[in-house]
């Protein structure tokens, strides 16, 4: 666990949600920084690829959460005996 990890036991509060918060603002403030005029075209192109590159990221990340979500909920079907009926609709969006 990190420092900033509460213990097993302990839930969730506003308090801890405002340490993480805080602890995340400068990644975020840098990666949802405007791109500027005073840019040359390289930087420019760079900061573009970049952005590109982490919104993929993003997507691949987001897709094997949702798959890991999935298996985890037909798991716990499967072992409490419920149906597919109890479970996530599984149509494409």
């Amino acid at each position: 666990m990190g420092p900033t990890s509460p213990p097993p036991e302990e839930s969730p509060t506003i308090g801890r949600a405002h340490v993480r918060t805080r602890a995340a603002a400068p990644t975020a403030r840098d990666n949802i920084r405007p791109i500027g005029t005073g840019l040359s075209r390289d930087e420019f192109c760079l900061r573009v690829i970049r952005g590109t590159t982490m919104h993929n990221r993003q997507l691949i990340a987001i897709s094997a959460l949702a798959h890991a979500s999935l298996s985890i909920i037909a798991r716990a079907l499967a072992v409490d005996g419920g149906s597919a009926a109890d479970g996530p609709d599984e149509s494409p969006a």
